[in-house]
């Protein structure tokens, strides 16, 4: 999301509470946009070509490096091992909300409703062992680390109003309290969700993304 006004750059990871700051921004939150300005000092237009939730490297290859460098850029990360969960439970939502406007869910989606009942740790084990014994099979997920490189500032999903404020601060435009777009169903912790073996599996498979930002399995503290 590109605000030119205020010459900021968001960059969404999917579920990181993007479409909140996206809401603030009033930048689209789907589809491919066009924003464009007219640029008094040097009498030209700007424009940029962006999409739902793209990369730093897809943004400069779309519309060069000058202004990436030249704007604020920040980035929302998350827990991978919590991020697993809230995708998990996304990806259900969506295969039911495509059930009821008769529109086909996608393969991930149904391979979770229709082969693995819902169930996260069976999930996580029959797509590992569909992987293993076929090759043409892909169980890939996202890199964190990748999809935000060289942004200026990476705030954290844990403390977002905090992290947010000292955004503001950083991009020098005033705090505001974020509105809470797209609401999900309240739920455990996420460590509820794990058995031991889908902890490793979770760690393989995005490991690169724990270790970069600092992350670990942490269990609820009770009370």
């Amino acid at each position: 999301m590109t605000d030119h006004d205020r010459k900021i750059i968001f960059f969404h990871f999917v579920k990181t509470a993007g479409s909140s700051i996206e809401r603030h921004f009033k930048g689209a939150e789907h589809g491919e946009t066009r924003f464009s300005l007219h640029d008094e000092k040097n009498k030209k237009i700007i424009v940029t070509r962006e999409y739902h939730h793209m990369s730093t490297q897809d943004y400069v290859n779309m519309n060069g490096l000058d202004i990436f460098e030249e704007y604020f850029t920040f980035s929302i990360c998350r827990n991978p091992f919590d991020w697993f969960v809230s995708h998990f439970f996304w990806d259900i939502e969506k295969y039911h909300e495509s059930k009821i406007k008769k529109s086909i869910p996608k393969e991930r989606r149904r391979f979770i409703v229709e082969e693995c009942n819902s169930d996260f740790n069976l999930y996580l084990k029959k797509a590992t062992d569909r992987a293993a014994n076929n090759p043409n099979y892909h169980f890939k997920w996202p890199s964190m680390k990748e999809f935000m490189t060289g942004v200026n500032i990476v705030g954290r999903f844990e403390h977002l109003q905090e992290d947010f404020n000292l955004i503001c601060e950083k991009a020098g435009i005033p705090p505001c309290v974020l509105p809470h777009a797209k609401k999900s169903k309240p739920r455990p912790h996420y460590s509820e969700f794990y058995n031991e073996k889908s902890v490793d599996i979770v760690y393989d498979l995005l490991g690169a993304d724990i270790d970069h930002f600092g992350y670990s399995f942490e269990r609820k503290r009770n009370g």
